[in-house]
């Protein structure tokens, strides 16, 4: 289901944004939780693996957020620069794989098996967006 499809616009995009101010009205951020609900049941109407995918890396970047504000100073810098790697691993594990593979055999028995690596909806943006932070 596309943003742009009338599958999203008749009956999500209502539902959203509807429950957004009925959860709203009650507590403000009960229509932000409903959100954050309703945003991971389109994602993983997708695909529930890269919905998982996603929620991991939000835990891992949730947990290196908080040692990194905690007042352990020993480990910081290694701490940051892990949780960097692994965030740009994961970025360039789906965006590369396969150029790379690609680039290096001609095998299309090998080419055939990172040929269904898809570059999840929004990996980049969550990516660079918790670098940035």
């Amino acid at each position: 289901m596309l943003f742009n499809s009338y599958q999203f616009h008749l009956p999500v995009l209502p539902l959203a944004v509807i429950g957004f101010y009925f959860f709203g009205s009650i507590k403000q951020r009960y229509g932000l939780y409903y959100l954050i609900a309703a945003s991971m049941i389109f994602y993983g109407s997708w695909s529930p693996f890269y919905l998982l995918v996603l929620l991991c890396l939000l835990l891992v970047n949730a947990a290196f957020g908080s040692y990194l504000c905690s007042r352990h100073l020993r480990f910081r810098k290694s701490v940051r620069n892990l949780g960097i790697v692994l965030n740009l691993g994961v970025l360039g594990y789906f965006k590369y794989t396969y150029f790379i593979a690609e680039n290096l055999t001609s095998d299309p028995r090998i080419l055939s098996e990172f040929k269904d690596i898809i570059l999840p909806l929004g990996i980049s943006f969550f990516t660079f967006r918790k670098l940035r932070s």
